[in-house]
């Protein structure tokens, strides 16, 4: 989070995030200064649902999608020069979102 802040300090962040259920979300989630944040899932069972994350991190306006291509759709409509679209929690989401962008 703080090698974010230094070399994109004015960007605001639009935050793609999922996670595994045995994770702590909220203290991910405290990491990150996201101005939007998109809550999907990934193919695994492992994966947490979006709306149990949002109640979990008690997210007031998260954007919740059912999956990765989705949240990326989402996340390039919301994107502009000023902002900067973060895929993080789970490395088997960011596999998944790599694979879109391939």
């Amino acid at each position: 989070a703080s090698t974010l802040e230094k070399y994109f300090p004015t960007r605001k962040i639009i935050l793609i995030f999922a996670v595994s259920k045995d994770k702590d979300v909220k203290k991910m989630l405290n990491k990150i200064k996201f101005k939007k944040i998109i809550l999907t899932s990934f193919s695994n069972p492992r994966s947490l649902h979006p709306d149990k994350i949002a109640r979990v991190a008690g997210l007031k306006e998260p954007i919740v999608t059912g999956e990765p291509r989705e949240a990326l759709k989402v996340a390039l409509r919301l994107y502009n020069r000023d902002s900067l679209i973060l895929v993080s929690g789970s490395l088997f989401l960011v596999a998944e979102v790599k694979k879109l962008l391939l």
